[in-house]
């Protein structure tokens, strides 16, 4: 099996825990939605089936928008147990979540483009272009 196909299965798998995961946030439904998205289209990616490069491109694009209205909240002066434990660093977290999803389905959107579709109704394969 090809190294995209296993990063694209392992990615589905920690895209669909961290949909089922997304309780603490301030938006669980959001962050539920794009990280299911995320997961679906990695899934897709994996069995050759992807979404349509422009589609998954300009939903990498709304996940960066995203991950830029979360911002990057400065560290705390004095961290409480664990590091990323700290309620200011929730926002901090999801951004960099939200940044994960955008990139990779950058990468997805760019595979996908030049690899070459089948056309059943003329029985040929064809690259698309984006």
């Amino acid at each position: 099996m090809p190294t995209y196909q296993v990063i694209n299965i392992a990615l589905a798998i920690l895209f669909a825990v961290f949909a089922g995961t997304q309780v603490d946030t301030s938006d669980p439904l959001r962050a539920g939605l794009v990280y299911g998205t995320a997961s679906l289209v990695c899934g897709l990616a994996a069995a050759d089936r992807s979404p349509p490069p422009i589609l998954t491109l300009l939903f990498a694009g709304l996940c960066g928008l995203l991950a830029l209205s979360h911002g990057f909240p400065g560290l705390p002066s004095r961290p409480v147990g664990r590091m990323f434990l700290w309620p200011e660093a929730t926002e901090g977290r999801q951004a960099i979540g939200l940044l994960v999803v955008a990139v990779w389905m950058a990468v997805v959107a760019r595979v996908s483009a030049r690899q070459p579709r089948y056309d059943a109704k003329r029985g040929t394969r064809s690259i698309n272009r984006v």
